[in-house]
């Protein structure tokens, strides 16, 4: 499993975030909002297959950014504790 970040920032009058975050817990093995608009999660899938099952959730206005993360991080205020971010790695 890879650990990734997945970022989205949803434009128009009426953003479906539901439809979203739901599509991030199917495509993921593990999913933790870490910002209003920031996931941590693992998934078995590439970085561009991870973005190709997010389009079919979002519209053409809509953005969205996939990441690996790597070893050496670092955070400040975040939503999520340092155990609940370890679990990508497990």
């Amino acid at each position: 499993m890879t650990p990734y970040i997945i970022a989205y920032d949803l434009k128009g009058d009426d953003p479906d975030y539901q439809s979203v975050y739901g599509k991030i817990e199917e495509i993921t093995s593990y999913s933790k909002r870490i910002q209003g608009s920031v996931f941590i999660c693992k998934s078995s899938k590439e970085a561009s297959e991870l973005r190709d099952d997010l389009k079919s959730v979002v519209k053409s206005g809509d953005e969205f950014l996939v990441i690996e993360v790597k070893q050496h991080w670092a955070t400040w205020n975040l939503r999520i504790t340092k155990e609940e971010f370890n679990k990508i790695y497990e």
